[in-house]
Order: C-alpha cells, then structure tokens, then sequence
C-alpha cells in the first residue's frame, strides 16, 4: 500500500519559507547552527528524489512525491481539519509529559521562534516526508511506519538536543500525531502547520500553565474527533 505523498502549493510553500527563514537568520544571527535545519530540509528534498527516480528506473511506479498543482476544497478542508487535530493533540500531550524547549542556541527569542519554525518544517520534510512515506512503501503497513518513523524521530532528538524521559515521551507521541495526520491527509501540510506552531510556542515560552488549562479543555474534543476518523 503506497503512502501516495502529494506535493502540492502548500507543501511547497513551506519549502519556500524554510529556505527565506535560512537566509533570514544565517544573515543577520551569523549563526552556524541555522545551517543545520537547512541541511536537513535539502537532504530529505534529495533523498525523496532519488527514491522516486530509482523505483522508476527499475520499472516500479511510484506515486509518493509526485507534484499536484490542484487543491480541491475536499483536500483544503481535510488539511485544515488535520492541522487542528495535530495542534491539539500535541498541547495536549504537554499536559501529560512535558515539551521540548531550544535553549543554548545564543539567538534572540525572536530568532529562536524563527529557528523553531525552520527546524519544523526540516524534520517534517525528513521525518515524514521521506523516512515515514518510505516505510510506508516498503513495509506495506500504515501503522507499522507511522510507528517506526516516530522511533526514528525521537532517537533524533535524543542525539541531537538531548532531554529527559518526559520530553522524549512527548517528542514520540508528538511524532507519532504527525505521522498520523500525515497519513490520513496524505499531505504535509497539517504536520508542517502543527509542528511549527509547537516549536514557536515552545521558543515563546508560550506552552505553559495557559496553554495546559487550554489542553485540558480540548482533550476531551481530540478523542472524540479521533473516534470518528
């Protein structure tokens, strides 16, 4: 069963953004560290491609990544109510184990909700867009993929940023909410609205006591909503 990836505007916008962001920071921040999200966005960009191109050479159809220019309003819609689902489920999750927050980065609060933005859309292009719609490809399992590629992403996180027992929880089920979204929307959009929004609450120092009292109202709804789906 194939994960039948679009590109589609949207997906490609956050393209763009992750690239304008990078030239942003790396500009006026001097950082080195921007160029690891950007490293990471080009690289998924070209592993996504050289997939494609291989199962083509070896005469396998592929239609995972393929580019559709149409939006209809059924995919709007579907995207819209995905990213909503996303939100919630991941403030949510806060309540119960905690969150990953970007510290020791030398940035500004500004240029870290920047960079957390950046970093979203990097691991969504990576994480989602590539190693979750690959296993998805070859393992034949929605479940199975979505599952795995969650692990992936929070062994990820361990070696890169770090943390403790709590945020690796949230970071695994964080992962395991956008891969879900990702699967049933087909599109990356809503991970890529949802996991920005995440990491620019988390820069602002926003995904606190008000945020939790707002997960806890909601939490409710996202069960619900996840019951029908």
């Amino acid at each position: 069963m194939s994960g039948t990836m679009k590109r589609d505007p949207f997906s490609g916008l956050f393209v763009i953004i992750a690239i304008c962001i990078s030239i942003y920071l790396f500009t006026f921040s001097q950082s080195l560290v921007i160029l690891f999200p950007a490293f990471l966005t080009t690289s998924a960009l070209a592993l996504q491609d050289y997939y494609k191109k291989h199962k083509n050479a070896k005469g396998q159809d592929v239609e995972d990544w393929s580019y559709d220019s149409t939006i209809t309003n059924k995919q709007a819609y579907s995207d819209i109510y995905y990213t909503v689902i996303a939100i919630a489920g991941m403030l949510a999750t806060s309540l119960l184990v905690g969150y990953i927050s970007y510290r020791g980065l030398n940035l500004s609060v500004q240029n870290a909700a920047l960079f957390g933005a950046l970093e979203g859309i990097a691991e969504e292009q990576l994480f989602r867009g590539f190693f979750q719609t690959y296993f998805v490809d070859t393992l034949k399992s929605p479940t199975v993929a979505v599952i795995l590629s969650s692990v992936v992403f929070m062994l990820f996180h361990e070696a890169v940023y770090g943390g403790s027992d709590s945020s690796l929880l949230y970071v695994l089920v964080g992962g395991f909410i956008l891969g879900f979204v990702t699967w049933k929307s087909k599109s990356l959009v809503a991970s890529c609205f949802a996991h920005v929004t995440n990491n620019v609450m988390a820069a602002l120092g926003l995904v606190l006591v008000s945020n939790k009292i707002v997960a806890t109202v909601i939490l409710t709804s996202i069960s619900k909503l996840v019951l029908h789906i």
